[in-house]
């Protein structure tokens, strides 16, 4: 069975939250250990819990493993086994737990998680299943209530069922696109980002090997691999003054000056350089090219409009690059870090490594449209930001700030089906749910600010600062919004949109 569980290079543990004297519900998955039912005939949520091992750092506890051991056959490590045990029960006081009138749609309980039990048309339980509780909050030592439950994976020996645990995930929105025969599907993409296995390189090979070994990774489908590059040390917060040669100028005490805005006020950009692009396997007459030919494809890919019409290089004024024969000179799709690694490749204040991950449709089934509810990409929603000083840009056709997808830690819930005729081959993976690790405004993290193990402290500290911002604002957005003396959003046609996104169709680099 593919298992993304186990990485093949290291266990990913040890990314919860940490910091602080508060500590947020969570969406916690557990290993199932025990159920504990005080009436064998019936649910007693305020009664009935569960023991459970811990998978991941949660709610500031710990989670200790079994030392990691080999396979013999294969070389292989094995992950050690959780051994970090938790109890967890049902707040029955949770609000909209039985809001629902259908008897056949009441919510899980602890009781329902004993082994052989089955809710619904549901499988049934088997040994050491997955569980997400939902709106958990720690309540004593290793103790914890939640509000809601969900059986991830009901059986670990499943062919059908996976989740990956504590990824750094994305959520796309749910749109639609057109088929060759014409008809329209609804879809929505999920992502995740297996940081924990990121590759080091500092040389064209390298970079060559590690993308690679990421497109053909064989533990799922749809691989792709993200180039990330970082500066080492954190910039400043302001922009500073520089003289006619690009020096930084300094006034009479040694110290930087800081150039000024119109308003006279310094003008902000982000502590950092960091820039990505992705890699993915390439499709030509409908054959899919090999890693090393998408590689080769991705070097020399130039930016096309939404009718196919090639974008061309651009001069400061404006004008169309020609080459030498008077031909306009094609845009590559991904040109500022193609020049970045021919430049910088291996130089010393940058960090560069390749980060693997992998893309899901949501299954048709688990559409939020098709499952009745709201679309769970809101969680991962932020407002769009320049990348060099951190400015929204606003809509003023609607008042409201260009918005785009960011990232955090989550669990992500997959599903595939077995072929009826023939048993043991089973359809693509799909993602079914994908949990933030918090349950209430999560940190979001744009692309580029991905953290893994190669990222120097001060920089991750930077990058998580960043997201924690982009969680408040929302927070507070979400509060104004519920207050009625709040008016719209004031329209202001001076305010500065530079590197506003462009929706044309042109290219636009992931970051």
């Amino acid at each position: 069975m593919v298992n993304l569980n186990s990485s093949k290079k290291s266990a990913n543990r040890g990314n919860g939250n940490g910091g602080g004297n508060f500590v947020p519900m969570e969406n916690i998955l557990v290993e199932l250990k025990a159920v504990f039912e005080a009436d064998p005939k019936k649910p007693t949520p305020d009664k009935d819990y569960i023991e459970a091992y811990l998978l991941y750092d949660a709610c500031g506890i710990k989670a200790e493993f079994e030392p990691d051991t080999i396979d013999e056959a294969t070389g292989e490590k094995i992950p050690g086994a959780p051994k970090t045990i938790i109890t967890a029960k049902i707040n029955p006081d949770t609000k909209g737990r039985y809001g629902n009138p259908d008897p056949a749609k009441t919510p899980l309980e602890m009781w329902d998680l004993k082994l052989g039990r089955r809710k619904g048309t549901s499988g049934k339980m088997g040994e050491s299943a997955l569980i997400v509780l939902e709106k958990a909050k720690k309540v004593g030592d290793n103790e914890f209530e939640c509000g809601f439950l969900y059986a991830a994976q009901r059986d670990r020996n499943s062919e059908t069922d996976l989740v990956i645990e504590n990824v750094f995930a994305m959520v796309g929105e749910e749109g639609e696109r057109t088929k060759r025969d014409g008809t329209v599907v609804k879809f929505q993409e999920r992502k995740m980002y297996l940081a924990e296995e990121a590759t080091l390189v500092s040389n064209m090979d390298e970079l060559r090997a590690a993308v690679v070994d990421k497109l053909t990774d064989p533990r799922a489908e749809r691989p792709f691999a993200m180039i990330h590059v970082i500066g080492t040390e954190p910039q400043g917060r302001f922009v500073p003054e520089l003289d006619d040669n690009g020096n930084e100028v300094k006034d009479e005490k040694g110290e930087v000056v800081l150039a000024k805005d119109e308003k006279g006020n310094p003008i902000p950009r982000y502590p950092y350089e960091a820039r990505t692009a992705s890699v993915f396997l390439r499709w030509e007459n409908e054959v899919q090219l090999s890693a090393e030919e998408s590689f080769d494809r991705w070097f020399t890919d130039v930016s096309t409009t939404r009718d196919g019409k090639p974008v061309y290089e651009r001069d400061e004024d404006g004008n169309v690059i020609k080459d030498a024969d008077g031909k306009p000179v094609p845009e590559l799709r991904h040109g500022e870090m193609i020049e970045i690694i021919n430049n910088y490749l291996g130089e010393e204040g940058l960090l560069f490594e390749v980060i693997g991950g992998f893309t899901y449709n949501t299954g048709k089934n688990s559409l939020p449209s098709a499952r009745g509810r709201m679309s769970d990409h809101y969680n991962f929603e932020m407002d769009w930001e320049n990348r060099e000083n951190g400015r929204t840009a606003v809509n003023k056709d609607t008042g409201k700030n260009f918005t785009m997808q960011g990232l955090t830690q989550s669990h992500m819930v997959l599903g595939r089906v077995e072929d009826n005729e023939e048993p043991g081959k089973f359809g693509p993976w799909y993602a079914q749910k994908t949990y933030t690790t918090r349950s209430y405004n999560p940190a979001i993290f744009q692309e580029r600010e991905i953290i893994t193990p190669n990222t120097p402290a001060a920089v991750a500290a930077v990058f998580v600062e960043e997201a924690e911002r982009r969680s408040k604002a929302k927070s507070d957005e979400f509060r104004a919004s519920r207050n009625k003396n709040n008016g719209p959003v004031r329209e202001d046609d001076n305010i500065p949109v530079d590197n506003e996104p462009d929706y044309s169709g042109g290219m636009a680099m992931n970051r």
